[in-house]
């Protein structure tokens, strides 16, 4: 089982993108004093005992909890610049409605206060001294730089943005809007949309914009497409809006990462029970994230110069299936964050060094 998987109106997990400085249209709840040193820091959410998730990140093991467990929170991205570290996610409200918020050093920000409908901050990017995020607010995708916030799409086709990158006066996001009666993968660049799959087969699938990195002008987005009534998904990697495929329709997958090392595009992905990781130049040679053992979901790639990084969750039993937050380096050596006692998922990772 997998606990955490993207769905078109409500779930994400990204890979984290450096922050650098608090939005000047946020409320201030709490400070932690959890400045950032050297050391691997993970974002995630651990269950508790009533079964509410617990938005956390670990630095080197040892957890740090940014909310109180009274309402369900989940911490989608992390980041740091200097001493200071960034997290965005969600926390519910008592009406159960999702609210986009990000914590610096442990004091929580509100992207909306508008409780009513569902909001969630997705991911995180900086530019120089103005801070993006992505998400979506009620059926519009959106961003925020500084806290103000940006309509991607108008709410009448639901839509959500899922990654956000910026490349010198640009702005990327990637993500998904409804066409007909399925989502459609698509990114804005610069409030201008942009449908990967336009042919009339691909206009019947549904599709998932769900990462997107630039470098030297090159534009990278993964996606995932599937079959109207079937579960049975086919992982892409477009370049420049030209897709290669990564994995063909032959069972379910879903990707989980994108990251580039040098000239190499790496992705991360999962099929029912086992987690891979391939460079996309080379997809006839993917290896299993944990040397195959059964129910590895990873959730983000990451690159630190040459150590590699993947997040996600091991299941604990397989009768059960109590997830176990984790990560493995390049080697494959797997750190457990939590006991496995109650479900719990890294979704992010950042290395300071």
């Amino acid at each position: 089982m997998k606990f955490f998987q993207k769905s078109f109106f409500k779930n994400t997990a990204v890979l984290a993108i450096v922050v650098l400085t608090i939005l000047g249209a946020a409320s201030c709840k709490k400070n932690n004093n959890t400045n950032a040193t050297n050391g691997i820091f993970v974002a995630g959410y651990e269950e508790n005992t009533p079964g509410k998730n617990i938005a956390k990140y670990w630095k080197d093991g040892v957890a740090v909890s940014l909310t109180d467990g009274a309402f369900d929170a989940i911490a989608d991205a992390i980041g740091n610049v200097g001493n200071d570290i960034y997290v965005s996610g969600y926390e519910t409200n008592a009406a159960g409605k999702k609210m986009a918020k990000y914590w610096k050093n442990g004091s929580k920000f509100d992207l909306i206060t508008d409780g009513s409908v569902d909001s969630r901050a997705n991911s995180i990017f900086v530019n120089g001294s103005d801070v993006y995020i992505a998400g979506f607010y009620g059926n519009k995708a959106v961003y925020w730089k500084n806290g103000i916030i940006t309509n991607l799409t108008d709410g009448t086709s639901p839509s959500a943005a899922y990654s956000i990158f910026v490349s010198g006066n640009d702005v990327y996001v990637a993500g998904n809007q409804k066409r007909g009666d399925q989502g459609s993968a698509i990114y804005w660049k610069n409030g201008t949309p942009n449908f990967l799959f336009t042919d009339n087969i691909y206009a019947n699938k549904f599709s998932l914009a769900d990462k997107i990195i630039v470098d030297n002008n090159d534009v990278y987005i993964s996606t995932v497409d599937r079959f109207l009534n079937y579960n049975i998904n086919s992982l892409k990697v477009f370049k420049n809006g030209v897709p290669f495929t990564v994995t063909k329709g032959d069972t379910y997958y879903s990707y989980t990462g994108i990251a580039k090392n040098g000239a190499n595009i790496y992705v991360a992905y999962y099929d029912q029970w086992y987690g891979y990781v391939t460079n996309v130049n080379d997809t006839l040679h993917r290896s299993f994230v944990n040397f195959g053992l059964k129910g590895c979901y990873p959730n983000s790639v990451y690159f630190n110069g040459d150590d590699r990084y993947i997040t996600g969750c091991q299941i604990n039993n397989e009768i059960t299936g109590t997830c176990i937050a984790t990560y493995w380096t390049k080697d494959h050596v797997a750190t457990s964050l939590t006991d496995g006692t109650k479900n719990a998922e890294a979704t992010a990772i950042i290395a300071v060094k």
